[in-house]
Formats: C-alpha cells, structure tokens, sequence
C-alpha cells in the first residue's frame, strides 16, 4: 500500500487575529488612582516639613500654649491661693507673680522650656497692663 501524502500547509488554518481598540482614555477610576499616587510623595514630603518645623519651635509653642493655660486658670478664679507678690499690676492679676517664678525656674534648673514660658507670660502681663492704662487713658479722655 502507498502512502498518502497529506500537505500541512493545506490542512492548517491561519492564526486568529486579534484586533484591539484603544480606548479614549483612561477610566474615572484609573485617573484618580494615578492622581493620588502621583500626589502622595508630596504630601509626605509636605507633611514631613511641617512637622519638623513644629518640632523645632517646641519651646514656643509651649510657652504660648502656657500662657493661654495660665490666662484661663487666673480668669477662672484658680490661682487664687497665689500671693501677689508685683505691687501695681492688679490689673493682670497673679501672671506677673507665676512669669517671675517660671523663669527663675528654668534659669536655676537650666530648662530652657521654662524660661520661655516665664518670658511668653511676662509679655503676656506687659501687655495686660498696657491694656488696662490704655482702656483708663481713653475712658478718661471721653467728655
């Protein structure tokens, strides 16, 4: 018996071709995931600046953050007990008397936090007392 010979090339069928649409553009989803990973190293970076620059005024904020305690425990009444030892400043209170003792404080026990909260609530009496002059100055100017 002779065999037959089969030709390959005649039986086989073309590779099936693939035709893609590109697309108009990226989703809603995918542009906004890109947006925000494209944003997040800024932001850290951003995030990383501010809080190193509240880290290094630390001192500052405490002592502005002290006054602001002191202001509102001598308003509400509970720094009574404190002598006041600045004769001429009733006008501000008991805050010239906790300014002195804070920045002694911190000059004796070398903490320079406290010094500068001692210096934060003087300014902050200075300016009560100015204050209170200028309120008296201008309410006896008045006819």
């Amino acid at each position: 018996m002779a065999k037959k010979r089969h030709s390959l090339a005649l039986t086989r069928s073309a590779p099936p071709t693939m035709i893609v649409v590109p697309q108009r553009g990226l989703s809603r989803r995918k542009r906004a995931g890109a947006l925000v990973r494209s944003a997040k190293p800024h932001a850290k970076r951003a995030g990383k600046a501010v809080g190193g620059a509240l880290w290094r005024q630390k001192t500052t904020l405490a002592a502005v953050g002290g006054a602001g305690l002191i202001g509102y425990l001598e308003g509400a009444g509970h720094l009574d007990f404190i002598p006041d030892l600045v004769p001429g400043a009733d006008e501000v209170g008991r805050v010239p008397t906790i300014a002195i003792a804070a920045y002694a404080a911190g000059a004796l026990a070398k903490q320079p936090w406290l010094k500068h909260a001692g210096v934060g609530l003087a300014a902050a009496s200075a300016f009560g007392v100015g204050l209170k002059k200028g309120q008296t100055a201008k309410a006896a100017k008045k006819p």
